[in-house]
């Protein structure tokens, strides 16, 4: 019976520590949302030019986090009157720039 129970203890025990129970809960990373971006503008162009210089679309992959950044990034700045994703242009001090411009001012 002592026997029996302490298999049983150990074995528990065993399929605790394989399944990853009594560690810490490793949070999944979450791409950050058109709305974060619209209210941390510097945030979203230096994430925005990082996607242009790296292509992590390409890279990562579409369902990437990077690019659920890069995509969430480029709304933001829509959102926020900064980026015209129609045209391809930023405004910046009221007037339109390329976004070779834009890099410059910004980088």
């Amino acid at each position: 019976m002592k026997k029996s129970i302490l298999v049983t203890a150990l074995s528990a025990l065993l399929i605790g520590v394989l399944s990853g129970c009594g560690g810490e809960d490793k949070k999944a990373e979450e791409p950050k949302t058109a709305k974060y971006y619209k209210e941390h503008i510097d945030e979203a162009i230096k994430i925005y030019i990082d996607c242009v210089e790296n292509d992590h679309y390409r890279s990562d992959g579409f369902k990437s986090i990077k690019n659920q950044n890069c995509n969430n990034s480029a709304q933001g700045l829509s959102l926020a009157g900064i980026f015209n994703s129609f045209k391809g242009t930023f405004n910046i001090d009221g007037k339109e720039v390329e976004l070779d411009e834009f890099m410059k001012k910004y980088k």
